[in-house]
């Protein structure tokens, strides 16, 4: 669901929140492609996908 979040701010513009939307995605994807476990990787990508969302969803700033 964050991952989801952080993903509709950039479809509606929030370039803030690229960075680390990525870094979010790289920690849980790349580590599941090169060596098949994933439960262990969801933790280190959590507050980057926390502030991808938070960023997304924000209200006031500017893109």
């Amino acid at each position: 669901m964050l991952l989801l979040a952080g993903a509709s701010g950039l479809i509606r513009g929030r370039r803030a929140a690229l960075p680390p939307w990525a870094a979010a995605l790289i920690l849980l994807v790349g580590p599941v492609a090169a060596l098949d476990c994933g439960h262990r990787y969801v933790l280190r990508a959590m507050p980057f996908a926390c502030v991808a969302a938070a960023l997304a969803l924000s209200q006031r700033g500017n893109s």
